[in-house]
């Protein structure tokens, strides 16, 4: 027998945190390095009329055209440096 008490409560806590960041106010989305959009919770989708599973086939040059004056991997790195993307 193994006591698997621990390994439960992580994965209840992680399940409450999926849950409470899918249903956040606030917009939270996760990119790549490449831009393509690895997780958005259901504030984003509201604000932009997309279902998740159609988000997450995008990358985020889709979204927003005016990104796509300046390569990528400029903005990754400004993101990286900054923190926030302007």
């Amino acid at each position: 027998l193994q006591d698997i008490s621990a390994i439960a409560h992580r994965t209840e806590d992680m399940y409450l945190m999926q849950y409470a960041t899918d249903n956040a106010q606030e917009i939270i989305y996760w990119i790549k390095p490449d831009g393509t959009i690895r997780y958005v919770n259901d504030a984003m989708c509201q604000l932009l009329g997309y279902t998740r599973e159609a988000l997450l086939q995008l990358k985020f040059m889709d979204l927003w055209a005016e990104l796509n004056d300046e390569p990528w991997e400029d903005r990754w790195q400004e993101l990286q440096k900054n923190g926030v993307l302007h």
